[in-house]
């Protein structure tokens, strides 16, 4: 939010009530969907999703935008089949993916779920602690 004589963003407030959702663990998805709403106001998308990695799969924990769905909060990926988001987790570093990865064998990670097309823009954001490599985001748009 803007004051009314600054163009200085004030996110107090904001930042507060996301500090009370963390400290309550079963809350913590709707922190995780707060966080990419107001991502969203930065960063458009039409779709963007946070992925938790348990045992080599990436499981969506929550997903926000226009295309976000119920196909897309219950799709799973193998890093197996994807090495492009395997190598985001590894070198800890987000990637920008264009045409020639989704035209390749691995494809678009969301195929078979929406059918985006080519050439869209996507990015993946790996989420990591300390050592912990916690999972993913992705962030898609159309156009």
């Amino acid at each position: 939010m803007r004051t009314e004589n600054s163009s200085v963003v004030d996110y107090t407030e904001e930042l507060a009530q996301l500090a009370r959702l963390a400290a309550e663990p079963e809350a913590i998805d709707a922190l995780l969907a707060r966080a990419l709403a107001s991502l969203r106001q930065v960063l458009p998308y039409d779709l963007a999703a946070i992925y938790q990695l348990r045992d080599g799969v990436l499981e969506i924990r929550t997903a926000d935008g226009p295309l976000a769905d119920e196909r897309v909060r219950r799709h799973r990926l193998s890093l197996r089949d994807f090495p492009t988001l395997q190598r985001a987790l590894e070198t800890r570093r987000p990637i920008a993916l264009e045409a020639h990865h989704h035209a390749g064998e691995e494809g678009d990670p969301y195929d078979g779920v929406l059918d985006l097309p080519h050439g869209h823009a996507c990015m993946v954001v790996p989420l990591f602690a300390g050592d912990r490599t916690l999972g993913l985001m992705t962030f898609d748009r159309t156009v």
